[in-house]
């Protein structure tokens, strides 16, 4: 008999350890519906957008800074360099002999260039113009003599004397390159010429008008209108090479 109950109440003590048959999952705690409104009616308040607004425009500003600051670098990087490959190049067409087509007989001597007409003119050069308000830098070929209209071979290389005159008369003598300095920037011009040739072969070099008195370089160059930056070549009336020059010893004007 007691062994009977002993079981029996093994047996409810395991199936009170089960889990109710009908048992439902606990649920989950939901939030209360004035806190999901709450919630939602959220936004962001007006001094917030401001801020956004304010940081949004400095931003901007500090970008626009930044893009025009690199184009006036590049628009002086790029004058600069151009000014001082012109003379380099001017220098080089002289010292190769460089020969062109006569298209107008320049030389008068009733020969163009469909008869096979080649010429080597007197001088190679280039020329600084700032007269008219717009500062022009031109590479020409000296096959022109302004004061003679009539003589032949006039502002042709004619040795043995290749420097008898340098002049350079705009619509006359032949334009290689032009080009137009930016108007943000300045052209610099010191020692009092406007104008330098290279004369073929020998590549001797002259200044129209001549360098005053006192000046060991005919400095030139390019410097920012509003700016700092600038900078200059020079060129020494014996030697005749142009070398970039120290920013001391660029003009100030």
């Amino acid at each position: 008999m007691d062994k009977n109950k002993n079981k029996i109440g093994l047996i409810k003590a395991r199936l009170a350890e089960l889990p109710a048959k009908n048992a439902c999952p606990k649920k989950a705690k939901s939030l209360k519906p004035h806190a999901l409104k709450a919630r939602s009616l959220k936004a962001y308040t007006l001094i917030e957008l401001i801020i956004v607004l304010a940081i949004t425009v400095i931003l901007l500003f500090i970008g626009i800074g930044g893009l025009l600051s690199g184009q006036k670098q590049f628009n002086y990087q790029a004058n600069y360099e151009r000014t001082l490959q012109l003379v380099r190049d001017a220098r080089s067409l002289a010292l190769n002999g460089k020969a062109f087509s006569d298209y107008t007989d320049y030389d008068r001597d009733g020969l163009k260039t469909e008869d096979g007409e080649l010429m080597t003119p007197a001088n190679v050069g280039v020329d600084f113009d700032t007269t008219a308000g717009v500062m022009t830098v031109t590479m020409f070929a000296d096959l022109h003599k302004s004061d003679d209209d009539t003589a032949q071979n006039e502002g042709v290389y004619n040795p043995p004397d290749p420097f008898a005159f340098y002049t350079y008369t705009p619509g006359k003598d032949v334009a290689l390159e032009q080009y137009t300095i930016n108007n943000t920037l300045t052209l610099l011009l010191s020692g009092g010429a406007r104008t330098i040739f290279f004369s073929p072969i020998f590549a001797d070099v002259k200044f129209d008008p001549a360098l005053t008195s006192g000046n060991k370089f005919f400095i030139f160059g390019v410097k920012e209108t509003t700016g700092t930056r600038k900078g200059c070549a020079k060129i020494h009336p014996v030697a005749g090479v142009p070398e970039v020059a120290s920013e001391t010893e660029c003009p100030s004007t």
